[in-house]
């Protein structure tokens, strides 16, 4: 599960590139390569907790005959707290969990034939998961941490079909 200083590095990092509005963020936030999920209610709350930390600052603007939106952008405080957070994460940060592995330690315990239906049902939202992120090389190359959630899921991939076809050996 990610952490608070997690998702301040998500939306800190978002918000050096350029100002943005809370639509803007929640779409950017909802999209399938985010190494992590945040919710709409849980980024306004976030947003609202680093304003009063002065890590960012809200502002307003209308366009035309447009309902008034509120904009944020990234403060000098801010800065250097994304700096802080981007470093504490890329030299270690917290060590990944995989939830999605705790069912395996255990097929044992339930039916040959149905495991093999539950993991082919884990490869097909897997697979479509991972269709989701199909992006070029150069994609790839300048996004890391989406390529890392790819090979993640290739391996995941790999590894449920590896388990039906021991299954499948086993059940003979």
């Amino acid at each position: 599960m990610s952490s608070i200083q997690d998702k301040q590095l998500m939306l800190l990092g978002l918000l050096s590139s350029q100002d943005m509005h809370g639509y803007q963020l929640g779409q950017l936030l909802s999209h399938a390569s985010n190494p992590i999920k945040v919710g709409k209610a849980n980024a306004y709350k976030l947003l609202g907790n680093m304003e009063r930390e002065n890590l960012i600052e809200s502002y307003t603007t209308q366009e035309g005959t447009r309902p008034a939106r509120t904009n944020y952008r990234i403060t000098a405080t801010g800065q250097a707290k994304l700096n802080e957070l981007l470093r504490r994460n890329l030299s270690g940060g917290d060590i990944p969990e995989l939830p999605s592995g705790i069912g395996l330690n255990f097929l044992h315990l339930l039916p040959k034939a149905e495991v093999a239906a539950l993991l082919l049902q884990k490869i097909e939202r897997l697979a479509a998961h991972r269709a989701s992120l199909e992006y070029d090389d150069d994609t790839r190359a300048a996004h890391p941490g989406t390529d890392l959630m790819i090979k993640v899921l290739d391996l995941e991939l790999r590894h449920c079909r590896e388990l039906i076809s021991l299954n499948k050996e086993r059940i003979k």
